[in-house]
């Protein structure tokens, strides 16, 4: 009789394990009994068909270490089919990295292959699938955003292939297909830990937004709880594509509405492709416009379009006070 319970509460699972798997895992104790764990997951990897008007930043990782956040695109400035990039990593040790290659498809139904390496690391070729492609998106593996007239971001996990405090290099290249394949940027993104360092807490957050007047504004957030009085430092970093000098855009952190004021961190025309070909990045301190709950920064644009595509916050925590006895 036991035994027909348990054959039955084993297909249960099995017939659930679809649903399950999005959210949970199965703990096996040392009783023998299974126990439902579930988790806070950062963002429910997908499939997704290309979008024209593209993907919202989502969080796919999030933390608190000691240590840092490094984001560059190191020397390439792209507007060629290949390339190479060199970066200066600091840190003891690599705690999540992610090298972003975007790529100019030429129209949205043109496709391809991309190939890309990390310090001789062979990343693996990506099919670019034009309107029908349905590569992962928000994963923890190789994602792939798809937005506008053929505007592609290319997303990959190297955590395994990046070396701490050393020189590092990443390639791309188009392998074949009818896509243009002109590379605007190799950005490099490193959560690097420094057991000398204060503690840092962090939030990544990734996609591809086509930003244009009939679609002028997204928002992205860095969803928790945050005591300001406790933070030593607060940073906001950027990467957009495709800005370009006397465009209509502004950058606002911690506030949703395109009216100037001191929570103006960007604009108007703060995205000028100066930072390779139509591509800009930076950091911004915003210490003093932390909120306790949801900070999110928000891009507008009014012209013809922008894509933001990488928006990370840092928080320097300050260290704990120690009362005096005396």
């Amino acid at each position: 009789m036991n035994n027909m319970k348990t054959k039955k509460y084993i297909l249960l699972l099995i017939l659930l394990s679809p649903i399950i798997s999005a959210f949970s895992f199965i703990s096996i104790g040392e009783n023998g009994k299974s126990s439902l764990i579930i988790e806070d997951n950062i963002t429910t990897p997908k499939s997704s068909d290309y979008n024209y008007e593209g993907h919202e930043l989502k969080t796919i990782s999030k933390d608190t270490i000691r240590g840092g956040v490094y984001a560059n695109n190191g020397d390439f400035y792209g507007d060629s089919t290949s390339g190479t990039s060199n970066y200066t990593i600091p840190g003891e040790s690599i705690k999540w990295a992610r090298l972003y290659v975007g790529v100019w498809g030429g129209t949205e139904d043109y496709v391809g292959v991309v190939s890309a390496s990390v310090n001789g690391n062979d990343l693996g070729n990506v099919n670019i699938g034009g309107t029908f492609d349905a590569n992962p998106t928000y994963s923890q593996g190789t994602n792939v955003y798809g937005s506008g007239h053929g505007v592609w971001w290319i997303s990959y996990n190297v955590t395994s292939h990046i070396l701490p405090e050393a020189e590092n290099n990443a390639t791309a290249s188009k392998v074949s297909g009818t896509i243009d394949g002109r590379l605007f940027t190799l950005f490099l993104v490193v959560v690097y830990e420094n057991s000398s360092m204060p503690l840092t807490q962090y939030w990544i957050n990734e996609g591809a937004v086509k930003l244009e007047s009939t679609n002028p504004n997204t928002i992205t957030c860095f969803n928790g709880s945050v005591t300001p009085d406790a933070i030593n430092k607060a940073e906001f970093i950027y990467a957009i594509s495709h800005g370009q000098e006397g465009e209509d855009d502004a950058l606002y952190f911690n506030q949703e509405e395109n009216t100037g004021g001191p929570n103006q961190i960007g604009g108007p025309d703060f995205a000028q492709g100066d930072d390779g070909w139509y591509f800009d990045h930076g950091s911004i301190d915003v210490t003093s416009l932390l909120i306790t709950e949801d900070n999110n920064a928000s891009f507008w644009y009014d012209g013809d379009s922008i894509r933001p595509a990488i928006a990370i916050m840092t928080l320097e925590l300050k260290p704990p006070s120690i009362d005096s006895p005396f």
